[in-house]
């Protein structure tokens, strides 16, 4: 994800022709999607952890 970064961020500082204009978009894009795709699982992560501490918590403390 770094790596998609510094290449977005290379490219928006030069956009002079047509071709550096789809490849700054391409790369934009594929940085966004990468993006996304960490927080959502970063998101899963997290709720998956929650809900394994709430199973443990319920079987503990005697409620199923």
């Amino acid at each position: 994800m770094k790596q998609a970064e510094a290449e977005y961020k290379e490219l928006e500082n030069d956009i002079s022709t047509d071709e550096k204009s789809k490849m700054y978009w391409s790369s934009r894009e594929k940085y966004r999607s990468l993006k996304y795709e960490y927080t959502i699982q970063s998101s899963v992560l997290i709720l998956v952890v929650f809900a394994a501490v709430a199973v443990i918590a319920s079987i503990l403390f005697g409620g199923v």
